[in-house]
């Protein structure tokens, strides 16, 4: 919930409206084919879903295609998202976006 508001809103939340952030991942494991008893890496192909609506009605969605790699310990992840959807009247519309992640596994 937002609780403030900026006098020059640019991301989803500054314009003072409750802000709803949605996200959903499809994964496909490119390599290795199988999973063996010996922990190998993996590669992914990966296709994100992500989005923002805000109570004023702004809605935003982009469609990011994506690899993930993942090691025993860690895993890193990067994509680049499109916009698929745009409803924006209080604030600047993104144009596309990058997406990078670093996930610690223990």
């Amino acid at each position: 919930f937002v609780t403030g508001q900026a006098f020059d809103p640019v991301f989803a939340g500054d314009a003072g409206s409750d802000l709803l952030d949605f996200n959903a991942s499809y994964v496909y494991r490119l390599l290795p084919e199988t999973y063996t008893e010996v922990h190998e890496p993996a590669l992914y192909a990966v296709l994100d879903l992500d989005g923002t609506w805000e109570t004023n009605g702004d809605l935003e969605m982009f469609l990011a295609p994506g690899i993930l790699w993942e090691a025993q310990r860690a895993a890193l992840e990067f994509s680049v998202g499109f916009p698929i959807a745009r409803s924006v009247e209080h604030r600047p519309r993104g144009e596309w976006r990058v997406n990078f992640g670093v996930r610690l596994l223990f």
